[in-house]
């Protein structure tokens, strides 16, 4: 009786102290959950509370004046998919939207959450955010095939405005119009989305940013796309990251910054096969930064006016465009970039800094190798108005045509000027560009699979992983059990290798094992690698499922097994309280 009281007690105080659990209902259609369609579920929800929806096509049940299938009126909550997106539909049918969020303008604390749907079969969006200060996130959803309903409108995968949007893991397919549409003070994130085959038939955002988003972009893809990949309006900064925009109709970017300390930073992404350039113009007081990035194969360069630029570590290879790079004014540092193969009209550098004397370019250990220009201008070509001054230092030009210098005026040291390519080093390794089989240094060419790439690039760009950090891909290296994990890497995780200790785990020396508990947990071993650990051994060809290990004592009042003694621990003995156990 006493500890029924504290418990009482303690439940008690939580909701007492606002501490109110959360509900989770659940929508089937064939009646075995709550309720058999999501807006009935989401009319009877509280902030917090999780909707979990089995498998099914849902539509709308709202009559001929509905103009979505459903939408949430109130305060956050999680409408989550039991079953896959493919499997968990929410069907449209030549509605206005699948979903609305009508939000309340206090905003609550809880984010709606949205996760494991295909949304599909609208005229207008799949999500429609209609609020002001609401916290929106979609997870693993897939958007697809939004069509109007007359051919010169567009439609949306998401659009409309709310305090944030997050999106994760999602896919956004075959839309006419613009695939996230985010209107002006909506905090967007994007991480590890797919956009393809939207057709943004004017040329403005497959991805539309308005004033005041910030956008944070990270591990994205775009795909055969028509329209700016990604439009982005002024009084923003953005960061992408580990993006790849490819094979698209139209500038792969596009993004004005203010005089404000606004900013562009861009890293470690690709942006290829698209049918333009990228454009960036800001004032005197804006940034854009452009590091570890391969820009190649586009039809169009980079177009760049803001008061500061750098680039870093950036290969720009076998673009065609009038200039690679239009750059100015303002200050610009290029370091460590490679410029080869692309086909120009003018240079490869257009600085065009005009009467703005502060301004200054500084490029510092670049490569500039056999790029062509049309009309015959310099690599580098100095159109500043005001007579500013480039600085090259420790820069490689070879096999340029028909032109392989720098415009003056210039000034520097260091800089090498070949007439061909022959004995160029990059990497430093002591081997020759044409010969190197990597562009990172690896002066032993080790190749251990016999690709044609050293194995120093093939760990760099993951082609192969190297999980014991010894610069040998595990393809390459000893996997006794055929389980994907390189012995040592086995070793290192726990495997037993006692008997002998020779690098390959006991379980591959073709002796008997059985349960060995060792400190409380359970592995199979053989019975001289068990006792040597200092561990109790079942038997030879016995379980770990069967064996308990003495003196092993789990977590008091853990009831959950989530190694924490907490609240939910409350909540699975009030839920099993009367129940006679066997």
């Amino acid at each position: 009786m006493k500890s029924i009281t504290m418990l009482t007690a303690i439940v008690s105080s939580l909701m007492l102290g606002g501490g109110l659990v959360a509900d989770t209902i659940y929508v089937a259609q064939d009646g075995s959950g709550d309720y058999t369609d999501i807006q009935s579920a989401v009319d009877a929800s509280s902030e917090g509370d999780e909707i979990i929806v089995a498998p099914g096509t849902y539509t709308s049940e709202g009559g001929d004046w509905q103009s979505h299938v459903f939408s949430f009126p109130g305060p956050g909550v999680t409408v989550r998919a039991s079953g896959s997106p493919e499997e968990t539909i929410i069907d449209a049918q030549g509605l206005s939207a699948c979903i609305t969020v009508w939000g309340d303008v206090s905003g609550p604390t809880t984010p709606y959450v949205i996760e494991g749907f295909t949304l599909t079969g609208a005229t207008y969006s799949g999500l429609n955010l209609s609020g002001f200060d609401e916290l929106v996130e979609v997870r693993n959803c897939i958007i697809r095939d939004i069509e109007p309903t007359q051919p010169w409108d567009s439609t949306y995968g998401v659009s409309g405005q709310a305090a944030s949007l997050k999106m994760v893991g999602c896919l956004l397919s075959n839309i006419q119009g613009y695939a996230v549409d985010a209107k002006p003070g909506t905090s967007l994130e994007l991480t590890d989305c797919v956009i393809e085959d939207i057709q943004q038939e004017d040329y403005t955002g497959v991805v539309q940013v308005w004033m005041g988003c910030h956008p944070v972009i990270t591990g994205c893809t775009w795909r055969n796309n028509t329209g700016i990949g990604l439009n982005i309006m002024s009084y923003n900064s953005a960061a992408i990251s580990d993006c790849e925009i490819t094979d698209s109709t139209g500038r792969p970017l596009s993004m004005s910054l203010n005089e404000s300390e606004e900013s562009l930073v861009i890293q470690g992404t690709i942006i290829s096969g698209n049918e333009g350039g990228i454009n960036v113009s800001g004032g005197s007081g804006s940034s854009v930064t452009i590091e570890d990035c391969v820009i190649t194969q586009n039809s169009g360069g980079l177009d760049v006016s803001c008061g500061s630029v750098a680039i870093m570590n950036t290969n720009m290879t076998s673009n065609d465009s009038s200039r690679l790079l239009y750059l100015g004014p303002g200050d610009i540092e290029l370091s460590q970039a490679r410029f080869e193969s692309n086909q120009l009209t003018d240079s490869v550098i257009f600085y065009a800094n005009g009467d703005v004397s502060s301004g200054s370019l500084k490029i510092d250990k670049c490569l500039f190798i056999g790029n062509v220009s049309e009309f015959g201008y310099p690599v580098i070509f100095n159109n500043s108005w005001s007579g500013s001054v480039i600085e090259v230092n420790g820069s490689v030009f070879c096999a340029n045509q028909p032109n392989n210098d720098i415009g003056d005026p210039w000034t520097g040291e260091g800089n090498a000027f070949e007439e061909t390519c022959a004995d160029l080093d990059s990497d430093g390794d002591g081997v020759s560009d044409d010969i190197d089989n990597c562009e990172l240094f690896n002066p032993s060419q080790a190749d251990c699979d016999g690709n044609g790439v050293g194995d120093v690039c093939d760990i760099a760009d993951g082609t192969h992983p190297d999980c014991d950090g010894n610069d040998v891909p595990d393809v390459c290296q000893s996997d006794c059990d055929g389980d994907g994990l390189i012995d040592a890497c086995a070793i290192n995780n726990g495997a037993i290798d006692i008997n002998p200790q020779d690098g390959v785990p006991d379980l591959c020396q073709g002796v008997p094992t059985g349960a060995c508990c060792v400190n409380g947990a359970c592995l199979q071993a053989t019975e001289a690698s068990c006792l040597l650990a200092g561990g109790e051994h079942a038997g030879v060809g016995s379980p770990c499922d069967t064996f308990e290990c003495d003196g092993f004592e789990p977590c008091p009042g853990d009831a959950d097994g989530d190694g924490q003694v907490g609240v939910n621990d409350i909540l699975v003995v009030i839920a099993q309280y009367g129940v006679t156990c066997p």
